[in-house]
């Protein structure tokens, strides 16, 4: 049994009602008005295992169970490239397979808050299994995509070293044709013969 798992279900036009399970992997989800023929939908949410689905629910059919698939722990640190001593300030975030090309990724950790880490060490639950990837960022280095292959669901992998290059920072204005800024423009920096990218999106200056 699962203790702890949020139990969110969904009635349209009525709203959603939440409730969690308990050391027994029981929870009872109530407050819904039971009108003919209404479906509820459910999503369970666990940090470490996979959300779950389930929609169209009827309301008599009383008794839902589940089985959730535990997400993978990963272990690890990030160093400078060159030193290879520890980076104790970054930020780090968990994406699926093949986002190791996807821009977006790289813009989305800039939103996260930037964490102590001691000796650089990490400890984290993957989002998903298979071929996944850790995205880093730490001030005065070169954003980066550490791809993980074949990870297994409940699988604990340790000694993940993630290394970081320094990088000299580029600095600059971009403006339109009449000299004005432009915020929110997208920089993209990388060497061709490297997957490193560099990015960065332009303040209100």
């Amino acid at each position: 049994p699962i203790e702890d798992v949020q139990i969110r279900g969904f009635v349209r036009p009525s709203g959603s009602h939440t409730a969690f399970t308990d050391s027994n992997g029981a929870y009872r989800l109530s407050g819904f008005e039971k009108v003919p023929n209404t479906k509820v939908s459910l999503q369970l949410y666990h940090q470490e295992y996979m959300q779950e689905h389930r929609a169209d629910v009827s309301f008599e059919d009383s008794i839902q169970s589940f089985t959730l698939t535990k997400l993978p722990t990963l272990n690890g640190r990030v160093v400078d490239a060159e030193t290879n001593t520890p980076i104790t300030e970054y930020r780090i975030i968990q994406v699926g397979s093949g986002t190791d090309q996807n821009l977006s990724d790289l813009l989305y950790i800039s939103s996260y808050k930037i964490t102590e880490h001691q000796d650089g060490e990490f400890t984290t639950h993957g989002r998903g299994y298979g071929n996944v990837g850790i995205v880093v960022s730490a001030p005065g280095y070169a954003c980066t995509i550490h791809r993980l292959s074949y990870v297994e669901p409940g699988e604990i992998r340790n000694n993940i070293d993630i290394p970081l290059e320094p990088v000299r920072p580029i600095k600059g204005v971009v403006r339109d044709s009449e000299g004005n800024p432009i915020q929110g423009a997208n920089l993209h920096i990388s060497k061709i013969v490297s997957i490193k990218k560099g990015i960065v999106r332009t303040n209100q200056n």
